[in-house]
């Protein structure tokens, strides 16, 4: 998780944070539904088809 922190404070000061830690959560949650319901090819797709639509 200190990783975690560390990477999107990495990534805020390279870009808007709100707009990136909205898609990232976005992204993220379409990847757990996606993986929830769906085996591992699919949820890939599903996290390519997200992050891809901005």
């Amino acid at each position: 998780i200190g990783s975690l922190r560390a990477c999107l404070a990495a990534f805020s000061r390279h870009w808007e944070f709100s707009r990136m830690r909205g898609r990232l959560l976005t992204g993220l949650g379409v990847c757990a539904r996606a993986w929830q319901h769906s085996h591992v090819i699919g949820g890939l797709r599903a996290c390519v088809a997200a992050f891809s639509r901005d």
